[in-house]
């Protein structure tokens, strides 16, 4: 899955959910070292979706030094 993909599955609306948690979901569905990663930076957007802007950044800048 490249990257722009991600964004466009985990930054979609979803029913139910806040973006944040969605975002987080995603993130730890597809590619959970960097879900892992997130946590480690305190940039985790599941309960807080004031986050979530800083936590695109920091997927998109470690999106390819992880696998």
């Amino acid at each position: 899955m490249t990257l722009d993909q991600f964004l466009t599955i985990a930054l979609e609306p979803a029913h139910r959910r806040r973006s944040g948690q969605h975002f987080a979901n995603q993130l730890s569905m597809h590619r959970y070292d960097l879900f892992q990663g997130l946590q480690y930076a305190d940039l985790d957007p599941y309960y807080r979706d004031d986050r979530i802007w800083e936590a695109v950044e920091w997927v998109k800048n470690n999106w390819d030094s992880s696998t």
